[in-house]
């Protein structure tokens, strides 16, 4: 990379550097400036060989007392020497060190982009360097919940062994899951396995390969390299924040943030193209709609889900990594969800202030709480609002709900169940809440789906959230299915082939491929919102959000 190019500083007039300094008018004498005669320094008898403040003419008219003196005082001199010489010796290889530290700092390297810069972590290796095979070997060998090593980590079909006391907090506690000894315990304590983890590997590089050279991913992930090498391209070619956001949640979900992890610099650019799409003008600041919303506030139908994917990702990113030049923006981007709000329904859908619907919902709903997390700004009136949207569209006392009205699709059903899992402690929403089991009990009789990843995402979160027998066998199923499903050969190796009506037109290939990755890192993306039996919460208080 070429290095920066040398500009003249800023009001300065490259043009005058070669000019001549103007000569004086005809007839007007040159002015000649002549340094001062100074007198030398004389004492008072007049001789101005010796300094006046000299009282001796030599050492031996000086009394006996002032010869001591000096002797005594050179004496302490050359001792202070040696003890002085001796210190920095033993010190030496220190300073060295440290300065050998300060020269080896490492430089942000610079962007193709055109965006404002924001200073960068060290790029880590490069993604040809990544090999998924290493998940799977690292996942194999023992992994220990302390420094000292301990017996191996086995997959366990229950969900209680495994006390969340060992996990160790990196960042927010709820996302101390996701990283380390942490990582590997939840794994083996909720149903992961070695090939579901290489299929998350396998995925993100599959994500890495297909990021545009500004940091953003489109729906349509046939540009850069890809050219048309993968099948089946979206058809949201403008909600670059929506997929941008979306992608970004798979690789934090599995621990790499902009300051860490083998996709740091991945995650970096692209929340900084976020970044650089948010509005910033006094009524729509925080707006993170993107292009569909170009033509005044309103926009397509994707504009506040992507404002909502967006935003979580953000606080994700702010949550596991807590960059300081991510804290203003995140906390922008919540204000505009919080002012988009239906005043009068307390719910959200495609632009803001519509009547809501519970498909957008649920994505505002997480953000905010993410944002919560995050220690941000958060009405408790808009937690109240969204509260009261779902008690409007449910059905059997909060078992069912429906899109816009009370009804019971499976999809939408799940979007609410675990919207109140995560707006409900204060309202007994936990895992012992008869209307919470019931509807677990349901999901459990449909299933995951073969095709719908929009209902098996949410289902799936859910499902993990209650727990027990049900999570067992949801788990195993969908776990299962995905890891066979995912390709394996060819450019296309690591994403997964859109099935549904969601991801086969709109979000395409892409869409497809981070839902998935997102349905397996479920087992430590967050901990439990409410601790299992035995549990005691990571950083030793309660682990629900009081709303």
């Amino acid at each position: 990379m070429n290095g920066p190019t040398q500009r003249a500083p800023i009001g300065f007039d490259s043009s005058s550097a070669n000019q001549r300094i103007a000569s004086p008018p005809p007839g007007r004498p040159k002015s000649r400036r002549t340094a001062p005669k100074l007198k030398p320094l004389a004492d008072e008898s007049g001789d101005s060989n010796r300094p006046a403040s000299w009282p001796f003419r030599n050492l031996g008219d000086a009394p006996g007392w002032v010869c001591s003196l000096l002797i005594h005082a050179a004496l302490l001199i050359i001792l202070a020497l040696i003890t002085v010489t001796h210190q920095f010796r033993d010190r030496l290889p220190e300073i060295l060190a440290v300065l050998g530290e300060r020269e080896r700092a490492p430089v942000a390297e610079e962007l193709e982009t055109t965006f404002q810069p924001i200073e960068m972590p060290a790029s880590d290796s490069s993604l040809e360097s990544f090999d998924a095979q290493d998940m799977v070997s690292s996942l194999s060998v023992p992994l220990p919940l302390e420094e000292t090593p301990q017996e191996p980590i086995q997959v366990s079909k229950k969900t209680d062994l495994i006390s969340l006391e060992s996990i160790p907090t990196v960042g927010s506690p709820e996302l101390s899951g996701r990283t380390g000894a942490g990582k590997a315990a939840l794994i083996a304590r909720e149903g992961g396995t070695p090939e579901s983890e290489a299929a998350v590997a396998l995925g993100l590089q599959w994500l890495a390969n297909h990021q545009n050279r500004n940091g953003s991913w489109s729906f349509n992930h046939t540009t850069r390299q890809c050219r048309g090498q993968c099948s089946h391209p979206g058809s949201l070619n403008n909600c670059t924040t929506g997929a941008t956001g979306l992608a970004l949640l798979c690789f934090l979900g599995a621990g790499h943030s902009d300051q860490s992890g083998e996709y740091k610099r991945t995650v970096y650019r692209g929340l900084k193209y976020l970044l650089s799409q948010m509005k910033s003008s006094k009524r729509d600041t925080g707006n993170l709609m993107g292009r569909t919303a170009r033509r005044g506030r309103r926009g397509g139908n994707e504009g506040m889900y992507a404002q909502g994917i967006a935003t979580l990702a953000l606080c994700e990113a702010y949550n596991l990594g807590h960059s300081k030049f991510l804290r203003k923006p995140t906390q922008d981007a919540l204000n505009f969800i919080v002012r988009a709000q239906d005043s009068s329904g307390g719910g959200w859908r495609y632009n803001p202030g519509d009547p809501g619907d519970t498909s957008v919902v649920g994505w505002q709903v997480m953000a905010l709480y993410s944002g919560r997390i995050a220690e941000m700004d958060v009405p408790q009136q808009t937690f109240d609002g969204a509260w009261a949207f779902l008690d409007s569209v449910q059905s059997d006392e909060g078992v069912g709900y429906g899109y816009r009205r009370p009804g019971a699709t499976p999809t939408l059903s799940a979007v609410g169940l675990l919207s109140r899992m995560y707006l409900g402690k204060q309202h007994g929403w936990d895992p012992t809440n008869p209307v919470v089991k019931l509807g677990a009990n349901r999901l459990s009789v449909l299933g995951p789906s073969a095709k719908d990843m929009y209902y098996n995402y949410y289902a799936t979160q859910f499902m993990y959230q209650v727990g027990g027998d049900t999570w067992i066998s949801w788990n195993n199923e969908l776990r299962d299915q995905l890891v066979a499903k995912q390709d394996k050969k060819g450019h296309a190796a690591g994403s997964w082939l859109p099935t549904c009506r969601h991801g086969s037109r709109p979000g395409g290939r892409l869409y497809m491929t981070a839902m998935s990755i997102l349905t397996l890192e479920v087992y430590y993306r967050h901990l439990p919102i409410y601790a299992r039996s035995g549990d005691v919460p990571a950083d030793g208080g309660d682990r629900p959000i009081d709303f």
